[in-house]
């Protein structure tokens, strides 16, 4: 299945690219996390309180893929 990733800020980091291409059969969000996480193991502690976000729309870790999704995986966010 072929995925287009968007990865931000200390995840980024890790992997070294803000972006990636994924072609993979990956079920749903989190059997794609767990994937990507086989393949950069340091990116494991980051997933506690990771947000999710498939075709700029958050969503839940079982949400299914399809091909071609856009899947952004990023730390939580704060501000005020």
């Amino acid at each position: 299945m072929a995925l287009r990733l968007k990865l931000f800020s200390s995840m980024r980091n890790v992997v070294g690219t803000a972006e990636l291409r994924w072609d993979a059969p990956c079920r749903d969000a989190q059997q794609l996390w767990q994937a990507l996480c086989g393949r950069y193991p340091e990116l494991k502690p980051l997933g506690a309180s990771r947000g999710v976000a498939v075709n700029h729309r958050h969503v839940a870790l079982d949400h299914v893929l399809r091909e071609g999704d856009e899947v952004a995986f990023f730390p939580p966010v704060s501000g005020g």
